[in-house]
């Protein structure tokens, strides 16, 4: 009984240092100086706002005495120092190498405070088979990494937070790696899924699919004496996003209402902080791979069918299914498409980066969607040539999981012969519709108005209909069509990851 109290003691006056140290730098400890008795694998979606987190990001997770809270166990964590570079600079030197990378150990909370509260990003604990001795390995390798203080070299695509922590998980098991091209949190997921027979797997969800609006909005209305511990502890996290949104220092008002959160949340038995897990089945983490092939074959107003090859090399598209990646954001690296018969051969577009954000408002969350996009492109108006091209937008979207529908515009810069310069704009509604977790729907009506559009009152507009249709784990069925003022373009066809 007396043990039982103490643990309860330890618990709040835990919870109360990390509640109010809300608005400190990280705690990092340099020291894996406990008891553990499981080791995850965490894994936080990838974040369309930062280049270095396109990918994802991969920490892991040490489990001590079961009566420490889940808040207080040591998360080890490997990432690039880009707080010198801007978002240019680190997606150039995260491709082509010259960022810096180092290790550290930080109190879970900072973790979950920083991915699933601030960046509103869906934190999974993956649990990985390790014996006894095989964990007193990995801190031992890990403690020495820790110890050197060193600095190593960081790309996104095979050094970074995946590949350095995957190398202490396969030395202390002993397991092999299997080598790839490339090592991105996806890749050696699906290595360590397979090898550590993971079967048991938790989700701390991101702030804004936990927003309950009615909820939040009575009680911000409430008085705070009428505050129950309940309505706190779930009020707490949203009241700490909101105010890390805010440009602007925190208001006196603000500030006081966030320590009353604070008092009234502590309160409550901390001891039961590992509530804010939930465990999912293992089969419902699903992870497709970032590179995929499609197949398909189109009909235009030649009425010649062409071969159409689609090649992305990663990350993430409307034709995607996966619980994983944000259903809003997609990210197109190095996408290719072709088409071709045995009379012809025309490369229809190769992006080098493409990435568009459809996130919707909601009465609590106001956000600007945008667009951006370099590479070589084929537009329906002009010389139709494939021409150097930049794409920028920014818009608005409402809705829900469900239904969204979207208005952007797009400005679009496209240099041809001689290096001349054409610039177009493409306001455009978009519409995308989720029939079941395996068919969703994608409609858009834009218009083209070039420089010229005044001179010539002639516009150009496109109507596209896309659709993707999940066969399998590993394929999907997808239909891309468009009809214009001048051509009718369907192409139906497969697509294959690898």
């Amino acid at each position: 009984m007396l043990f039982s109290h103490f643990s309860r003691l330890i618990c709040f006056v835990s919870a109360f240092f990390l509640l109010f140290n809300f608005n400190a730098t990280a705690q990092t400890q340099q020291a894996l100086d406990g008891t553990y008795t499981k080791i995850y694998l965490a894994f936080a979606g990838p974040y369309a706002s930062s280049p270095s987190s396109a990918f994802g990001h991969f920490f892991l997770v040490l489990e001590p005495d079961s009566s420490i809270p889940i808040h207080l166990w040591p998360a080890i964590n490997f990432t690039a120092d880009t707080k010198s570079y801007s978002s240019l600079e680190q997606f150039i030197y995260g491709i082509g190498g010259g960022l810096d990378g180092s290790y550290s150990v930080l109190p879970f909370h900072e973790k979950i405070r920083e991915y699933a509260n601030i960046e509103s990003r869906s934190i999974w604990l993956l649990q990985l088979e390790f014996t006894p001795n095989e964990i007193h390995t990995f801190t031992t390798i890990t403690q020495a990494y820790l110890d050197s203080s060193k600095t190593f070299a960081y790309r996104f695509h095979d050094k970074n937070c995946a590949s350095y922590l995957t190398y202490h998980l396969f030395a202390a098991s002993e397991k092999p790696i299997t080598p790839s091209f490339t090592a991105t949190p996806r890749d050696l997921l699906i290595q360590i899924i397979k090898k550590f027979h993971v079967h048991t797997i938790y989700r701390i969800d991101s702030i804004e699919s936990t927003f309950d609006n009615n909820f939040i909005q009575t009680s911000i209305n409430k008085n705070d004496n009428n505050l129950t511990p309940n309505d706190a502890k779930l009020l707490l996290p949203y009241y700490e996003w909101k105010l890390n949104q805010q440009k602007n220092q925190p208001s006196k008002e603000e500030t006081a209402f966030l320590n009353k959160l604070r008092l009234i949340t502590i309160e409550a038995d901390s001891s039961k902080s590992n509530e804010l897990l939930t465990r999912i089945p293992a089969k419902s983490f699903t992870l497709h791979n970032e590179s995929a092939l499609d197949f398909g074959v189109v009909n235009n107003s030649s009425k010649i069918p062409l071969l159409d090859i689609h090649y992305r090399f990663a990350l993430h598209d409307f034709f995607d299914f996966s619980e994983i990646y944000s259903p809003n954001d997609y990210i197109n690296l190095a996408n290719l498409n072709f088409r071709f018969n045995q009379d012809s051969f025309v490369i229809q577009d190769f992006w080098l980066f493409k990435q568009i954000s459809l996130s919707p408002s909601t009465p609590l969350v106001k956000r600007w969607n945008w667009s951006l996009g370099m590479g070589f492109n084929r537009l329906p108006v002009l010389s139709k040539k494939l021409s150097p091209t930049l794409v920028g937008g920014i818009g608005k979207s409402l809705g829900n999981t469900v239904l969204t529908t979207s208005f952007m515009v797009q400005g679009i810069i496209r240099y041809e012969s001689g290096l001349k310069r054409f610039f177009t704009a493409k306001p455009e509604l978009i519409q995308r519709i989720s029939i079941s977790n395996k068919i969703k729907l994608l409609h858009s009506f834009g218009y083209y108005l070039n420089e010229t559009a005044l001179k010539n009152p002639t516009v150009y507009y496109e109507y596209s209909l896309q659709a993707a249709v999940q066969l399998a784990d590993e394929s999907n069925l997808v239909l891309r069509s468009s009809f214009s003022k001048t051509d009718r373009q369907l192409a139906l066809g497969l697509r294959f990851y690898f």
